[in-house]
């Protein structure tokens, strides 16, 4: 049942500019929409951040690209999986929405490099490939797209990526229209993406070439442990490398006319840029006591506790309007980015599926674990197979085991084995 007034009352998607295929919005969307441009309304106070916990099969793709439309200023939808953001290029690029992803995405339209499948806008800024980051790179050419577009989907890494580096980024230099929605898509997974970014890795052989006795003083302090949290005498040691690093690094500059041509031409300095804007992260944000170290095969990992004392800096980035919106947003995941209750405004709508047509069914049978005997194996499969039996005659069906061992043997234990394809 609708809750009042929309905005989009009266509205059609092809108003919008959005695509024909869709005839018109779902009230779920009307809904949605209006909290998500002024929340609940009705003269209460106004918050930056809008949550809605909108189910599957709501339509969030067609919700949020008519946010942004009714917004009235240029905006960006994040999204945590490629299946999301391709699904959104597909649907909406014709009415505007411009897909920008990293350089491994992009391909050369060099002559001499078009029939190479491996020669991507990444592999060519590496190998010093002529065109990288000029007027006729097909990388350079989307980003630009990008800017110029007021209305931008990409990835969450993509957007800390650049934002990182510049909280401008994606917003022509100098333009009076910068972002001012900021749309998170799969927002549940929000916090993961946050982390994932900040985590670091480097090697050892890094670590002892440009810090050697002072990270082995570290190591050893740990009296055997394979982790913990950041010390004041990590962070002295990192400090130390990075110092170390960019002292190499200047040096190596001093080669070329420039930044730009040392980062083109210099395989080096290209590593040890990455390497020096690792250990800076890690060095400016690692006094809080919300960092860990932790001993791999061959490097140490630094990562962060609570992702989200961080997000204004890498993820919000002082975009004045945010939406979050999920099928499985609650709370918890809210404040696992370091937003407090007060900060946010929050409301979920009802299943759109009925239940009844996605039941979960328990039937008590056997042991499947690893210490299961064989007459309980025994008892698991000739249950697998009964209902394999009730559904295989009209049915796909899809058999989730714990590993491919497992898969294995239940497929050579089935009666319908012959049947089943190993994935």
């Amino acid at each position: 049942m609708s809750s009042g007034y929309s905005i989009l009352d009266g509205v059609t998607p092809e108003d919008l500019g959005l695509p024909s295929k869709f005839a018109d919005f779902r009230e779920i969307q009307r809904e949605a929409v209006q909290f998500g441009l002024y929340g609940p309304g009705s003269g209460v106070d106004e918050r930056r951040f809008i949550a809605m916990g909108a189910p599957t099969g709501c339509g969030k793709s067609l919700l949020a690209t008519a946010l942004g439309k009714m917004a009235g200023c240029k905006y960006a939808i994040l999204t945590a999986t490629r299946a999301l953001e391709d699904q959104l290029v597909s649907d909406f690029s014709p009415s505007g929405l411009v897909n920008i992803r990293g350089r491994r995405n992009y391909h050369c339209v060099d002559p001499d490099r078009a029939g190479d499948p491996t020669w991507d806008c990444d592999r060519g800024d590496e190998d010093g490939c002529p065109r990288s980051d000029g007027p006729h790179c097909t990388y350079r050419s989307q980003v630009e797209e990008a800017k110029a577009s007021r209305a931008i989907v990409t990835n969450y890494a993509y957007w800390m990526n650049v934002r990182s580096r510049n909280s401008m980024g994606l917003e022509e230099e100098g333009c009076v229209d910068p972002i001012g929605l900021l749309i998170c898509d799969e927002a549940h997974k929000a916090a993961d993406e946050l982390s994932r970014f900040l985590g670091v890795w480097v090697s050892l052989a890094d670590l002892h070439k440009w810090a050697g006795e002072p990270v082995r003083q570290c190591v050893e302090a740990a009296g055997g442990r394979e982790w913990g949290v950041l010390t004041p005498a990590w962070i002295d040691a990192l400090t130390m490398a990075w110092g170390a690093a960019s002292r190499r690094s200047k040096e190596i500059e001093k080669w070329f006319a420039s930044a730009a041509a040392a980062f083109r031409t210099s395989k080096e300095y290209r590593r040890l840029e990455k390497l020096i804007g690792d250990l800076e992260r890690v060095v400016s944000l690692g006094a809080d006591n919300n960092w860990l170290w932790r001993v791999t095969k061959s490097g140490i990992a630094f990562d962060c506790i609570w992702p989200g004392r961080y997000a204004e800096r890498y993820l919000w980035t002082g975009v004045p309007k945010i939406v979050l919106m999920s099928a499985t947003l609650r709370p918890k995941a809210l404040s696992m980015v370091g937003l407090s209750e007060a900060k946010y405004w929050f409301r979920e709508w009802p299943r759109v599926f009925p239940a009844a047509n996605n039941p979960v069914v328990w039937i008590p049978t056997g042991k499947m674990g690893v210490k299961a005997g064989e007459d309980e194996l025994a008892k698991a499969i000739a249950r697998a197979d009964e209902i394999y039996d009730e559904w295989a005659p009209g049915f796909k069906g899809i058999v989730h085991t714990a590993s491919y061992r497992r898969a294995e043997w239940l497929q050579s234990k089935s009666r319908r084995g012959r049947h089943m394809l190993l994935n």
